[in-house]
């Protein structure tokens, strides 16, 4: 365990290169135009050994873009440990794939923003 988690802290968080960089920077620029979107979410937030794309501290709400290929083993569990580490810690966690974001980031917005007015009803 303690070297999956020292693997989880040495991975690059910060390549542009990946679909899922460019996915992240797609949905903030719509979240951008969306007065409570931009103002419920921060961007690249530090949680513990990760670091979360979008965080909603108000909602207790993390968005995480996911590779649209199927993942390896080795990031399955990573995935899966990251997963388990931020639900212990109180937040709801909701995952979209790469693909979906670029191809309606409007639509990924939507989603989120209707789970933001479900948990003021809750």
């Amino acid at each position: 365990m303690r070297d999956l988690l020292q693997q989880i802290r040495s991975a690059k968080t910060d390549n542009a290169e990946t679909p899922e960089a460019s996915a992240e920077a797609a949905l903030w620029r719509v979240m951008l135009r969306h007065p409570q979107a931009v103002s419920s979410f921060q961007r690249r937030c530090p949680m513990g050994p990760f670091v979360a794309p979008f965080l909603s501290q108000g909602y207790r709400i993390i968005i995480e873009i996911l590779p649209t290929e199927a993942m390896s083993e080795q990031q399955a569990r990573r995935a899966a440990y990251r997963l388990a580490y931020l639900e212990t810690q109180g937040f709801r966690v909701m995952r979209f794939n790469s693909d979906e974001v670029l191809a309606d980031p409007q639509g990924i917005l939507d989603m989120i923003v209707s789970s933001l007015r479900s948990n003021l009803a809750a």
